[in-house]
């Protein structure tokens, strides 16, 4: 975590896929990344490939930027 630089609130299931809390969420593969809103509404959802790296960053800032505008943030 510390050498990943990772900062946010993660969840870590050893039953993987089949553990109740993944199977409630529809989790079929790791890592699933979901990204909420500030009312905790689930706006992004994907694994690495659909929701890593740049498109994570755009749909933070995306969301960040909506905040501002509606005089949030």
């Amino acid at each position: 975590m510390e050498r990943a630089e990772i900062d946010w609130p993660h969840v870590f299931m050893p039953c993987g896929t089949r553990s109740p809390t993944a199977v409630r969420w529809g989790i079929d593969e790791w890592p699933t990344i979901f990204v909420l809103d500030d009312l905790g509404v689930i706006r992004h959802r994907g694994n690495e490939d659909a929701l890593g790296g740049e498109e994570l960053g755009d749909a933070v800032r995306a969301l960040l930027a909506e905040m501002e505008g509606a005089g949030g943030g």
